[in-house]
């Protein structure tokens, strides 16, 4: 009975005087929402990807996600789901929704690592009248991706300012991650820009101790055996390559940079380190 007036309370509420019906577009996204985390939490594959576009490039890459993800894991608890932003622009739609999760191995019944609270970003299409999902990914790694398009640094600034929620260690991470892509590529000051921006990122949230820990781990093979190589190694490399790029802005008066900081460093992360004290010398 209690909760029945309650009920009732709130509907009057809802629909007195200054109530606004929400727009039609905001409810059906509402909506694609609960049922694609619904599906995620019933680990109902095909009910999860029927939400999705089949015009969305992320689809297969997505699927194999979580069927790996359903494999390792026995048991999927999705605890909310908060929609925090949403915006429609005519047949498109960015969201921002903050999921919090637990998992449980199938191998070992221990808590799955990289789970809890995490803020997912999802562009969204309208099809034949109905709301799609074209890529849900985690916030943070759109948050890199619009930092590495950024043109300036000062851009780059606006960005994080922004989005203050989103300055984590995994942004840090994935900062590190498309920095070293672009300094493989050639695209040596962008590499530096961006990796000094992930140690700033990392000094921010009090996190400088874990890239540091990683060098040191992955020289001495103590690191974590399930860590992704090129992250690893990325994050290996920056540390290196930002008392490089010290050295050579003139904030130093090292002597020999380049040799302090490739010291103990393994051949390939040394000459990877002379090559861009070379191109900043060029």
């Amino acid at each position: 009975m209690f909760a029945l007036c309650v009920l009732q309370l709130l509907i009057a509420t809802l629909c007195g005087p200054g109530f606004q019906e929400p727009a039609p577009d905001k409810v059906s996204l509402h909506a694609l929402v609960d049922r694609l985390y619904a599906a995620y939490a019933e680990e109902k594959l095909e009910e999860f990807f029927s939400q999705w576009s089949l015009k969305s490039s992320d689809l297969t890459s997505r699927r194999q996600q979580l069927q790996k993800l359903f494999a390792d894991n026995e048991r999927i608890e999705v605890r909310s789901v908060t929609l925090l932003k949403m915006k429609v622009d005519g047949e498109r739609a960015s969201l921002r929704v903050v999921v919090e999760m637990g998992t449980t191995q199938g191998k070992t019944g221990e808590v799955a690592a990289g789970f809890g609270r995490m803020i997912r970003a999802l562009k969204c299409i309208k099809e034949d009248g109905q709301w799609k999902v074209m890529r849900e990914v985690e916030a943070e790694e759109e948050l890199a991706e619009a930092i590495i398009a950024a043109r300036t640094g000062q851009e780059r600034a606006a960005l994080l300012a922004e989005e203050k929620e989103l300055v984590t260690v995994k942004l840090r991470q994935e900062l590190i991650k498309r920095g070293d892509r672009l300094r493989r590529q050639g695209d040596y000051s962008h590499a530096l820009a961006i990796h000094h921006l992930a140690h700033g990122v990392a000094e921010a949230i009090g996190d400088e101790s874990t890239a540091l820990l990683a060098v040191f781990d992955q020289d001495t093979g103590e690191g974590d055996d399930n860590s992704d190589s090129a992250a690893l190694h990325a994050v290996r490399v920056g540390p290196v390559i930002e008392v490089v790029w010290t050295a050579r802005s003139g904030e130093t008066h090292d002597e020999n940079p380049v040799a302090q900081a490739t010291d103990g460093i393994d051949d390939t992360v040394a000459a990877a380190v002379a090559r861009v004290s070379e191109a900043l010398e060029g």
